[in-house]
Formats: C-alpha cells, structure tokens, sequence
C-alpha cells in the first residue's frame, strides 16, 4: 500500500484484489488494530503531505495533496485539518516564513 500511495484510484478493492484476498478480510486484517485499510491509506497520505508541506519539500499545497494522491483538494484541506488542526497553507506558510 505504502509503494502505491499516491495513486488517486487506489481502493480496498484494487489492494485486496492484488493481494488475493476479499475487501472484507482486508478490513478485518486491519480491524485487530481498530482501522480499516482507507483509513490507514488516508492517514499515510496525510502524514506524507504534511511531512512535505513542513520541510517545504513541494511548491504548493495543491502540489503536496495531488503528489500525494488526493484528487479532492477540498478533502484533502478539511482531513488534514481535522487531524493536525492547522490548515495545509497553515503549515507550507510556517516553513516559508523560516525560509526568509
């Protein structure tokens, strides 16, 4: 999953499917650890882009969600938000302000 990341079309079915298995026993899998396998996906993708926003390794936040594999900026601004409560521009204005 972490090698594919960034592919917006990545599902439980695309996963399970790749690994042999049903979307269910990809889920139950990931439910001994109380998450489902797109919950993990978009916390990954979360943790990426805010690793990318803070050492300014992307240009813009849009480039940081597409890069990343949202295809929904507006998605990506409020998950972010409601899992770091700071906003995505927040975050990439912080690491341009150090910069100068």
């Amino acid at each position: 999953m972490r090698a594919h990341a960034a592919d917006p079309t990545l599902t439980a079915g695309r996963i399970a499917a790749a690994l042999n298995i049903s979307v269910r026993t990809l889920n139950r899998a990931f439910a001994r650890e109380n998450e489902s396998a797109m919950r993990w996906l978009l916390d990954h993708r979360l943790e990426a882009a805010h690793t990318a926003l803070a050492e300014g390794r992307t240009r813009s936040v849009a480039d940081a969600a597409f890069d990343l594999g949202f295809s929904d900026l507006s998605h990506f601004s409020r998950a972010f938000k409601a899992k770091y409560d700071l906003t995505p521009s927040e975050v990439h204005h912080r690491r341009s302000a150090e910069d100068h």
